[in-house]
């Protein structure tokens, strides 16, 4: 960073943030590894954690509820169709989904009843979960490419995380929730980091900024728990993913969403050294998984990245 955007981050935080310059000299040494802008973004958006002086979004009520009903044999296609229908935005999203190169048949369907039947329940409100949560979570003015990596990982770490809790005959839904929202954090920093009006032109784009999201979202994700009243299983998986064994409860949901996460790391970076780490990670044998079992996760995994890549691509059209 020049001296000329050094000085113009440092007016911006002094102006808005008087009491950044404390917080940052009270951690000036944990915070080491950060460089000048990273630092001081880092005391600006912790000040608004703490003080609460932030507006977090809504919780996508019409996901909630299409997930509690997906999770019910017993439920109609109607009630399910009415509940999508509800949401213009969502129905069109869901008939694009229904008729995209994923699902495509002979004949387009027209109908959202036609849709479900196509795609079938789970799978529906699997995306319109994604949807849901994309559009008011996961969105920050000027960050939008760190946004879309930030939810295409979630989205991977939650599909990869429901397959092997199918494998190991956990439960699927509730683990695709622990993946989809295990850095909330992260969305949500970033949102304050746009409303903060803080970002400056870097090289590398956002280095400073990845470095600060890293290290804050679990933060702004048990703040987000708590506000949002989510799932324990969820609140877990947020506090205890980067290292499962601290986990008191629902160690398994962690662990699994533990993989996925880096599962998902591979399937964005394709690093051939994290992937031999992960192969003899111990947490396999820990949640019971046959050999067999292992070398399915990941040789389904780059199938999972494209459907998420092509389910994204809809979602966004």
């Amino acid at each position: 960073m020049d001296s000329r955007n050094r000085g113009l981050l440092h007016f911006l935080l002094k102006r808005k943030y008087q009491s950044a310059d404390e917080i940052l000299m009270n951690r000036i040494q944990e915070t080491s590894s950060l460089d000048y802008y990273g630092s001081y973004l880092a005391a600006a958006v912790e000040q608004k954690l703490m003080d609460g002086d932030y507006k977090l979004p809504i919780l996508p009520v019409i996901a909630t509820k299409l997930i509690g009903k997906l999770s019910n044999d017993q439920e109609s296609l109607e009630n399910i169709a009415a509940l999508v229908e509800q949401d213009q935005a969502l129905a069109g999203h869901v008939l694009r989904f229904a008729n995209s190169v994923l699902f495509a048949g002979n004949t387009p369907v027209s109908s959202i009843r036609e849709g479900i039947t196509r795609v079938g329940f789970k799978v529906i409100g699997e995306f319109a979960t994604i949807l849901t949560f994309g559009d008011s979570i996961f969105k920050a003015k000027g960050l939008e490419p760190l946004m879309d990596r930030v939810l295409s990982h979630a989205v991977l770490t939650a599909y990869i995380g429901r397959e092997m809790a199918r494998l190991l005959q956990k439960d699927e839904d509730q683990q695709f929730m622990c993946g989809l929202l295990h850095t909330v954090g992260k969305p949500i920093i970033l949102q304050l980091v746009s409303e903060m009006g803080l970002l400056i032109p870097m090289d590398p784009p956002h280095e400073g900024l990845i470095t600060m999201t890293d290290r804050l979202h679990l933060k702004a994700g048990k703040l987000a728990c708590n506000r949002w009243n989510l799932p324990n299983e969820v609140r877990s998986s947020c506090a205890h993913y980067l290292d499962s064994e601290r986990a008191k409860e629902h160690q398994d949901a962690v662990r699994i969403t533990c993989l996925a996460s880096q599962l998902a790391d591979l399937c964005q970076t394709e690093d051939t050294f994290l992937e031999e780490k992960l192969r003899s990670d111990s947490l396999f044998d820990t949640l019971g998984f046959q050999k067999g079992q292992v070398q399915h996760i990941f040789d389904i995994k780059e199938k999972i990245m494209e459907d998420t890549k092509a389910m994204l691509a809809v979602g966004t059209a």
